[in-house]
């Protein structure tokens, strides 16, 4: 079995059913004003920019794993999780201030640029249109969710899991901005924001809402969860190893970024613990 090449063949597959979701979407928005639907431009131009598309993938493979049969129908659905992710890193790029997604400006910078010459106060409109394009994301991954063709009672029941999982990513984020803040965090604080921002809504959420969809039972919903922990834990750890020490053009996103905003991560604790008084110092500012 190849699973590189399984692998590819199911990013193709998301990637189709992204690029007809949009097509459709701009058949519904066509009323609307240019600057709705400007915006709406640039969040598919963001979304089909790129990503891995793992989330839609571990979704499908929840789907397999809880014994479910209609391959089109959950693949169709697998979308949901892509732009929810999308609604999440558009709203994280504002929070951590970053100029630069997937090789390209960010929805807020695309945002600020344009209007930098004719107001003041372009950064202000920048963040606004980035609060929006991912309000914009949110309810496309749900109203995906809601119209896929399974029955309503599982329908249901992944719509509040993946309620859930936003509510764990809130966490995540609160812990990852704010308790970091004195530079104190301990290693396993770091990992409950690992496990929180990361593992359960790339791996974890994804792998449960195929697992519902399929109509299974909890104790599949826990086993899958001891697989996905710490699978997602480390999935993050290496990217962060990569965001620090990665080639820009290969990686997509600048190097070093972490060390700038003095985020909280493994590699910055062990530097930290590991640093002379003088180069903590550097690492703290």
């Amino acid at each position: 079995m190849d699973i590189q090449k399984i692998f590819l063949q199911l990013q193709k597959k998301v990637n189709q059913r992204l690029e007809l979701f949009f097509d459709r979407k701009a058949k519904e928005l066509k009323n609307f004003s240019p600057l709705t639907k400007q915006l709406f431009k640039e969040i598919k131009d963001f979304s089909l920019a790129g990503g891995k598309r793992i989330r839609p993938i571990f979704l499908y493979y929840g789907y397999l794993a809880g014994g479910g049969k209609n391959k089109k129908a959950i693949l169709d659905a697998s979308i949901c999780v892509e732009l929810i992710h999308n609604y999440l890193l558009i709203h994280d790029d504002i929070i951590d201030k970053d100029e630069f997604r997937r090789g390209k400006p960010t929805i807020h910078e695309i945002y600020r640029t344009i209007y930098q010459k004719k107001f003041l106060d372009s950064k202000h409109l920048g963040v606004s249109a980035g609060i929006l394009a991912g309000d914009f994301c949110s309810v496309f991954g749900y109203d995906i969710l809601v119209n896929s063709k399974f029955p309503l009672e599982l329908k249901l029941k992944a719509i509040q899991k993946l309620n859930q999982i936003l509510i764990e990513v809130v966490e995540g984020e609160m812990l990852d901005v704010f308790l970091g803040l004195d530079h104190q965090l301990s290693q396993n604080d770091i990992f409950k924001i690992l496990e929180y921002k990361s593992a359960r809504y790339t791996v974890e959420g994804p792998l449960h809402l195929g697992a519902i969809l399929a109509g299974a039972n909890g104790n599949l919903l826990k086993r899958l969860s001891q697989y996905a922990i710490p699978l997602g834990i480390a999935f993050q750890i290496q990217d962060d190893i990569l965001g620090m020490f990665g080639e820009p053009k290969k990686t997509c996103k600048p190097s070093g970024n972490d060390l700038k905003e003095a985020k909280q991560t493994i590699l910055i604790l062990k530097a930290r613990q590991l640093a002379s008084p003088k180069q903590r110092k550097i690492i703290n500012t």
